[in-house]
């Protein structure tokens, strides 16, 4: 929970520390507690309290030695108070027990020769109401007494009984009132809740709050829930204390130019149309399963029926569609959106079919707690940040908060950190785009755990996203747009694009488009519609991509690797995901302004299907149509390849089908 930085530093810090274990019965002596109570008290001069140090006091030099402490304390002080020995809770009241015990010889002496817990903790926190106190209790063994005078066998007493703690007061016992704890001293001279509580509370920057919570789950975890620490918190709202506090020094993230400020917020903007209708992982893995259900329902109905055979019906594009995306007994979904099916639609990422690196992202609401350095405010809502993080990937230049992101992702997703590559920041928060190479497909398997996982790396955690076609792609049969739909009868040329860069449009004769629900996804339509706006993106066509003739069941020799960046869209997970060998041009999406060039017998740039239809076996082809960004797109020298390096600026409108 996000809490106010309020700088303990500018307190005056006391602690009293008391350590008893020489009891009066060996069963009741603790060996540990002379060296715990020397060891945090020397942690706490480091940490520059003024410690008072005191063992082995009988019950009058115990309450003396609290109201000496006590009238040192002045309103506003930081005050800790540790006591290590027994305590216990007896016919109503908690009880601290004093060294010299002798005379507790059942519960029924406590309230004349033990001390009690009220009386000692009033006496601290009556001088100290306007800032924080600490208390700590590290009671865990049971204390033995008789039950009464006249029994003959010892008897466990309860810990302490939880109290309301004063404002300004957080408080934790090292067990809860009915468990009674072991030493658990096996592994050193430190009991077991001691050795948590010392490595929590001299962690950096760690709120006492939440350090008493890690001592809590690690206490917990490590006796098997044998011993449960109890903390009350009475601390103000959004206070926040930490007991090693380390002030960094403030960075300044690198200030946007106003000359620049404009085309940066268009580049966050059609980075958010492209990365926010990216489903989340939750969604695909764990929240929709009834619409999975349905959805499986619908592909094997339509999948059961031959197809028309006709390149112009929807339910040939639909086993077309299928043929392409089965691969190791994972195929595609269809649903119905307008049959209460909420899967995600994944046909407007079709262009990156070729593409291996599928990305994920990582939504967080800011960078904060990130890499060495602590930065201020960019007074701009995260823009700042987010374009310095952007800049300094894009210019190869290293950045703690970059290393620290890659560091834990790798963690999450339990591989190399060679294998995470982060390839923008855009704004929204802070959202982190990010591949894995070479993902195993155990990794793919695992994605339900992944927003955990990520979930324990990064505290400011919102969400994680995934490419629609990285896991088992679903497409919405409702999102086929019948305006888009057309035959091509002819190979019509026009001119679009923005006056004075305007390229040629071949239209695709012979070719059966099925249009998809495209418009209004990304805000303006320009990009699209109407036909002829100077807003019109470029017009062109798409394969695979980066491929070779091993990945296809052929030798090298039967494709040329030059070309293979326009490949089919057949094979692409045939052999799972690995890592693109071929960029010839570049790394990218590649596409071709003439569709002829990709479907040209012998070039094997597009993949036939076959189809057992209703008119007898037959074999289509396949490819997409797409519109791309004139500021996003290189021509190479080969003038009918294009490369498309961010695939922000490649949209699919539109899928092509001929009978071969």
């Amino acid at each position: 929970m996000a809490r106010s930085n309020d700088d303990s530093s500018q307190h005056r810090k006391l602690a009293l520390v008391i350590g008893n274990g020489d009891y009066s019965l060996r069963e009741n002596r603790l060996d540990y507690s002379r060296k715990n109570a020397q060891s945090i008290a020397n942690l706490l001069e480091q940490l520059g309290f003024d410690v008072k140090l005191a063992h082995d006091l009988p019950k009058h030099e115990l309450t003396t030695c609290i109201i000496d402490f006590s009238k040192k304390i002045e309103d506003g002080d930081l005050v800790v108070f540790y006591f290590c020995g027994h305590a216990c809770y007896s016919n109503g009241d908690n009880y601290l027990i004093p060294v010299c015990d002798n005379q507790i010889v059942a519960q029924d002496d406590m309230k004349d020769f033990a001390n009690k817990y009220e009386h000692m903790v009033s006496r601290i926190l009556e001088k100290n109401e306007s800032y924080v106190t600490i208390l700590i209790f590290d009671c865990a063994k049971s204390y033995l007494t008789k039950s009464t005078r006249k029994s003959k066998s010892l008897s466990q007493c309860d810990g302490l009984v939880e109290t309301k703690p004063s404002a300004g007061t957080i408080v934790q016992f090292a067990r809860s009132t009915n468990q009674h704890a072991k030493d658990n001293n096996d592994t050193g001279s430190y009991n077991l809740y001691f050795r948590h509580l010392l490595n929590s509370i001299a962690e950096e920057n760690v709120d006492i709050a939440d350090a008493f919570q890690r001592i809590d789950n690690a206490v917990r975890q490590e006796s098997k829930n044998t011993q449960k620490p109890v903390s009350m918190n009475g601390l103000r709202k959004n206070q926040l204390i930490c007991l090693n506090l380390v002030v960094k020094p403030v960075e300044k993230w690198d200030e946007i130019k106003p000359s620049e400020m404009a085309s940066v917020k268009k580049k966050q903007t059609e980075m958010r149309a492209c990365y926010d209708n990216f489903p989340s992982i939750d969604d695909l893995t764990k929240k929709n399963k009834p619409s999975i259900a349905r959805a499986e329902k619908l592909t094997q109905q339509i999948l059961s029926q031959p197809p028309s055979g006709d390149a112009g019906q929807r339910d040939t594009a639909c086993h077309v569609l299928h043929k392409l995306f089965e691969q190791e007994n994972q195929e595609c979904l269809f649903f119905d959106s307008t049959q209460n099916m909420t899967l995600h639609d994944a046909s407007g990422s079709l262009a990156d079919f070729s593409s291996q690196e599928k990305p994920f992202v990582l939504k967080l609401n800011n960078v904060d707690g990130l890499g060495d350095k602590t930065y201020a405010d960019d007074g701009q809502n995260g823009l700042n940040a987010v374009e310095t993080l952007d800049r300094a990937l894009q210019q190869n230049e290293s950045h703690p908060v970059i290393e620290d992101i890659t560091e834990r992702l790798a963690k999450a997703h339990n591989v190399d950190k060679k294998q995470i590559n982060i390839q923008n920041f855009f704004h929204g928060s802070c959202n982190v785009i990010y591949t894995v190479d070479d993902l195993p497909r155990k990794v793919v398997e695992s994605l339900p755990d992944i927003p955990e996982r990520l979930k324990q790396q990064f505290e400011q955690f919102q969400s994680a996203k995934i490419h629609p076609l990285l896991f088992r792609p679903s497409f919405d049969i409702s999102q086929f747009d019948e305006r888009g739909n057309k035959v091509f009868e002819n190979q019509n040329t026009f001119k679009v694009g923005p006056p004075g860069r305007q390229q040629t449009y071949i239209q695709p004769g012979g070719w059966a488009r099925y249009g998809l629900k495209v418009l209004g996804r990304y805000g303006s339509d320009d990009w699209l519609h109407p036909f002829g706006n100077p807003g019109n993106w470029y017009k062109a066509y798409h394969g695979t991509g980066r491929a070779r003739g091993s990945d296809f069941g052929k030798a090298d020799g039967d494709i040329k690797t030059d070309y293979a960046c326009v490949d089919a869209l057949a094979n692409i997970h045939a052999k799972g995901f690995q890592k693109a060998r071929v960029h010839v041009h570049g790394e990218g999406v590649y596409c071709s302004p003439d569709p002829t060039f990709p479907d040209t017998d012998g070039n094997g740039y597009v993949r036939t299907v076959k189809l057992n239809t209703k008119q007898g076996e037959k074999h289509f082809r396949c490819m997409l149509q797409v519109a791309v960004n004139p500021d996003g797109v290189t021509f190479t020298s080969m003038e009918k390849i294009w490369l498309v390096q961010d695939p922000k600026d490649i949209r699919t409108y539109g899928i092509l089908i001929r009978e071969a």
